[in-house]
């Protein structure tokens, strides 16, 4: 028996029976006199994640239309879903019909869901998940997914070692991601998924502690950029001017205060400074000025806030600094207690905690004495870009080559240095593959970058899946060679 004709007989069912509503039914008097049923568009073709409107029209004998409650429905969810007023949206691969009844009446709509050729175009590494984004604005998730993290709905004791479409149907312009949650822009709409004990998604704290699905940020501000933290996340206005929420211990959101509470309504980074890039730690937050002047707040302790008279000191510094002695930086980047910036002409320099060597330098390695003034990388390269994971740092170089140093106990660095241990690497030692990159993403035990033909490659820890492979997942070994990543 077809579809079609066991929804109409179940349709008769139901009007025989009295009833006449049902979880996905729209709202109108009931059906009596339903001649007609017609959905528009006829047709459409959509990639996974995007969406189109459809609408369905009611009609009696004599042609003219009825208010009557529309239910719809989709042959195959797994192709296509749509809502309970016709918000289709595209899942996976295949045809599907998306079915439109009213009393005894129905219609048909076709809808082809294709994979998309754009490729990938960013990726966000976390601590224990990686997220990816296609030319088309869809985002892809995979990892651990324990806390939520993925987007996908689903949460739990959970790995995923393939890329799973995060809900919503959201169009995102940019990714960002940390220990285990993530944030995306879609317009001027910052939207943010994972773990919530802080606040730091940007809605209240409740008992359950976290988001499998993206949720919109409180407070209806509108963003240009938008970077995650530990447990904080903040984001820079088109004019500039810097928020923050979520974890406020160490003063990291920069209102002039510290607190345990959760925030999760954002707040105003205080001092009266414009910010063109923020770059956020586990406990500190660092943005930079069109003037290319840092300032850095939140906890020193380890002189991540490139201030010499706060290294050893437990306190909050809810006030931006003047950081690096206030030297000029192109970008800044930060790890989970270090920060480093580029400078124009391509040197990079790091301060704070250097116990792996993740600033590029055998100062201090394997001690819990921090650094407050930069330190030159070591190897004399010059980097387009940069990126910081939780304990290591990568370099980009003009010709494509990626560079990393740190922590290299599970591969992330791209080399087998170190690996199994926990001896540092201070010096930049370069991604093996013979691979060249257009753009890194440095995470907890784990690299991602984007090559230079448009493939996404990852390197490192695959303990939780987050390199996309069942090579070694659910293990402790190392994988420093970078394994590519298809399109679902």
């Amino acid at each position: 028996m077809s579809h079609r004709v066991s929804a109409v007989l179940g349709l008769l069912l139901v009007v025989a029976c009295g009833g006449g509503s049902n979880d996905g039914g729209g709202g109108g008097p009931s059906p009596t006199g339903v001649a007609s049923v017609t959905i528009l568009p006829g047709s459409a073709s959509l990639t996974p994640g995007r969406a189109t409107q459809f609408t369905a029209t009611v009609k009696d004998a004599a042609g003219a239309t009825l208010d009557s409650a529309v239910t719809w429905s989709s042959d195959s969810s797994a192709v296509a879903s749509v809502s309970s007023d016709g918000l289709v949206v595209g899942r996976g691969a295949g045809t599907t019909l998306v079915i439109a009844s009213s009393g005894a009446k129905s219609d048909t709509a076709t809808v082809t869901v294709t994979l998309e050729s754009s490729g990938w175009v960013e990726v966000a590494t976390g601590d224990q998940t990686t997220c990816a984004r296609t030319g088309a604005g869809i985002a892809y998730c995979w990892g651990y997914n324990d806390l939520g993290t993925l987007g996908n709905g689903s949460s739990g004791n959970q790995t995923f070692d393939s890329p799973q479409l995060t809900t919503g149907g959201h169009v995102f312009a940019t990714l960002t991601a940390k220990f285990v949650h993530v944030c995306g822009l879609s317009g001027v709409t910052t939207y943010c998924w994972g773990y919530n004990s802080s606040g730091q998604l940007g809605v209240s704290v409740s008992a359950v502690d976290h988001r499998s699905s993206p949720v919109v940020v409180s407070g209806g501000q509108a963003f240009a950029s938008v970077t995650a933290g530990g447990l904080h996340t903040c984001a820079l206005t088109s004019d500039g001017a810097a928020f923050c929420w979520g974890r406020n211990n160490w003063g990291q959101l920069g209102n002039g205060a510290s607190s345990t509470g959760a925030i999760p309504t954002p707040v105003a980074v205080l001092g009266g400074h414009t910010f063109v890039q923020l770059a956020l730690g586990d406990s500190h937050t660092c943005g930079r000025t069109p003037a290319n002047i840092v300032y850095c707040w939140g906890l020193g302790f380890q002189g991540q806030l490139g201030v010499a008279s706060l290294v050893g000191v437990t306190q909050a510094n809810p006030i931006p600094l003047v950081a690096a002695n206030a030297q000029s930086f192109s970008s800044i980047i930060a790890g989970i207690d270090h920060t480093c910036g580029l400078t124009d002409a391509g040197a990079a320099l790091c301060w704070g905690d250097n116990f792996f060597g993740q600033l590029g330098t055998a100062l201090n390695n394997g001690s819990l004495t921090g650094v407050a003034a930069p330190q030159a990388v070591s190897g004399g390269h010059r980097f387009l870009s940069l990126t910081a994971g939780s304990f290591h740092s990568c370099g980009l170089t003009s010709n494509g080559a990626a560079w990393c140093w740190g922590y290299n106990q599970y591969g992330q660095l791209g080399t087998s240095t170190g690996n199994g241990t926990d001896t540092p690497v201070p010096a930049p030692e370069q991604v093996t593959g013979g691979r060249t990159f257009s753009a890194l993403s440095a995470g907890g035990n784990a690299t991602c970058g984007l090559t230079s033909t448009g493939q996404l490659a990852c390197w490192g820890s695959n303990l939780y899946g987050q390199l996309a492979t069942a090579t070694n997942s659910g293990t402790m070994a190392a994988n420093p060679t970078p394994v590519l990543i298809a399109l679902p």
